[in-house]
């Protein structure tokens, strides 16, 4: 009997060690097998995807001024494309030409230089935090960069991707100068239109304010006002509109 269990305790002992041993053994097998040869795995198709959430004009235009981020996407993954992007910053152009505030017809001698849709990423607010710092939440748009150049100046232009609204302008010449008592014609000019074009959000803006509360230096070399309003998500917003002796732009805040 003692021989009998010692025998049967001989063999769990050596199917306990073969048990531990196997995968070694296996392995080293495999490797042998595979010594000097290029393995793949199978991978699914990369994509790259991405989603934009509805988010208001005001908001679109707080992106286009908070940004931490501007990556160049191709025009595949726009919603306008190129040709209609092209078509809303000249209709742009042509409407700040009538309007009188460049100084020559600038449609009839330039050309698109640039013209480029960026993934604009900003910083969000949540509601419960304004005023006191903002959280690392982020949303995000397509704009397009547009650049109009002709001799003597360049036109440029921010527009959003879902609506075909300029969110931005900016234009400088570099040989007249607007004088200083032209210079509240423009910006009054330069104000309603910008305004107007960004909709129905903002006809809380009154032009008249606008102009009343406009500030210069003692020289008069420039002239600018601005707007402000507070938003759940970006806090504090502010457009500048800034008339200089070579130009006008906004700058959002």
């Amino acid at each position: 009997m003692k021989l009998k269990s010692f025998l049967a305790l001989l063999l769990a002992t050596a199917v306990i060690v073969l048990g531990a041993l196997l995968p070694k053994f296996v392995g080293e097998r495999q490797d042998a097998a595979n010594d000097n040869q290029l393995l793949f795995a199978s991978i699914n198709d990369v994509r790259l995807e991405f989603t934009q959430e509805e988010i208001t004009m005001s908001q679109t235009v707080a992106i286009s001024g908070k940004s931490y981020e501007a990556v160049e996407i191709p025009y595949g993954l726009t919603s306008l494309g190129k040709e209609k992007a092209e078509a809303a910053a000249l209709a742009a152009i042509e409407r700040y030409q009538q309007a009188g505030v460049f100084f020559q017809n600038i449609t009839d001698q330039g050309e698109f230089t640039y013209c480029q849709p960026v993934l604009m990423y900003g910083t969000t607010v949540s509601s419960s935090s304004v005023g006191q710092g903002y959280d690392s939440d982020r949303q995000s748009n397509l704009f397009w960069n547009v650049f109009y150049s002709y001799n003597d100046g360049t036109f440029f232009i921010k527009i959003d991707d879902r609506t075909g609204t300029v969110c931005s302008v900016e234009y400088s010449d570099a040989y007249h100068k607007y004088k200083s008592e032209d210079m509240e014609f423009i910006l009054s000019a330069f104000c309603d239109l910008y305004l107007t074009d960004l909709g129905e959000e903002f006809y809380w803006c009154e032009l008249s304010d606008i102009i009343d509360n406009a500030k210069a230096p003692i020289d008069r070399s420039y002239l600018a006002s601005d707007i402000s309003w507070t938003d759940s998500v970006y806090g504090e917003c502010r457009i500048t509109f800034f008339v200089g002796e070579n130009g006008f732009y906004t700058n959002i805040q």
